[in-house]
């Protein structure tokens, strides 16, 4: 009778969202490396390395481990420490894979040359600059080529 009182931690619970979100990612990653990488790089150019598709199949297990059951759940109705673990899963040890993870072509999309200007003079920062070319290339249908 008392045992039944408190929440079994090790009794599976499952979190759909948490599925949903990292099939989303996974598409959303795909779709960026097959579609819009062969428009943004130019030819001969390695669209996307094995570090950053290591990196990402990183990130993804640990946003997963993080989220779902076992540690959700022990997080959420049991131990404070696991929300803690829980929580240096999510914002310590994942932004860093998740940067690692993207493509070059793909950051200078993102940021575009907003530091090219601040770095004029260094020539080893000369590759950001194409940040306009390579919206341009993107622009591009590469059937029409």
């Amino acid at each position: 009778m008392f045992g039944a009182t408190f929440a079994d931690p090790w009794r599976f619970q499952a979190n759909p969202e948490v599925y949903v979100l990292v099939v989303f990612l996974i598409g959303a990653y795909v779709y960026s490396i097959r579609v819009i990488g062969p428009r943004a790089v130019p030819a001969g150019e390695q669209i996307v390395s094995r570090q950053n598709i290591g990196c990402f199949a990183g990130a993804m297990a640990l946003l997963f481990a993080a989220s779902t059951w076992p540690i959700h759940q022990m997080a959420e109705d049991y131990l404070y420490s696991a929300h803690m673990l829980q929580h240096m899963m999510l914002s310590y040890f994942m932004p860093p894979l998740v940067l690692l993870a993207t493509p070059q072509w793909f950051m200078r999309l993102l940021v575009g040359t907003g530091w090219s200007g601040l770095c004029r003079h260094s020539p080893s920062l000369e590759p950001h600059r194409q940040g306009p070319a390579a919206l341009e290339r993107l622009r591009q249908d590469p059937r029409d080529q």
